[in-house]
């Protein structure tokens, strides 16, 4: 997931569709790309004020995830950020999270438990909209306010260091 905020009269930035930026005119805009390094992740990288991976406490996307936020920092030194999902209610969300830390050296925003409730939505609905109560709904709204402290605006240099 790439996060950025978009200046729709940046022309000379790679793009997502032009006519939606200048429609909706969204002060961020979030870029869902296929994991891996792909032409897709690496020019949505390339144009990012800010990454934030997304990723299960599985091994695999442990190992997977890796490459991805490795060329993140490697490319333009975004603030790159991880999000550890469908962690187990049996797992300690703070060994979760100095895990996470330590193998990726970047900061870790939320560890989001395993919701049943959640993955019964099944993208038929907007869970933050379907369930506003939710503590899922409450970590989400701290991790936006978060990224949006700590991405720069355009044209601005980014922060120093992300907490």
């Amino acid at each position: 997931m790439v996060l950025s905020r978009w200046n729709s009269s940046a022309v000379e930035r790679p793009a997502p569709p032009f006519h939606l930026v200048r429609k909706l005119e969204p002060e961020v805009l979030i870029l869902d790309t296929q994991a891996g390094m792909n032409n897709e992740t690496m020019v949505a990288l390339s144009a990012a004020d800010a990454v934030m991976m997304l990723l299960r406490a599985d091994e695999q996307d442990f190992q997977g995830a890796a490459v991805t936020t490795s060329a993140a920092q490697r490319m333009t030194s975004p603030p790159t950020f991880l999000l550890v999902n469908m962690v187990s209610r049996e797992d300690d969300p703070d060994r979760v999270r100095e895990s996470a830390e330590a193998a990726y050296g970047c900061p870790v925003t939320a560890v989001l438990p395993h919701s049943p409730v959640l993955a019964e939505l099944a993208s038929r609905g907007v869970f933050v909209l379907e369930h506003p109560d939710h503590p899922h709904t409450e970590q989400l709204r701290l991790l936006a306010k978060r990224l949006l402290d700590e991405t720069p605006e355009p044209g601005t240099a980014p922060p120093a260091e992300p907490r």
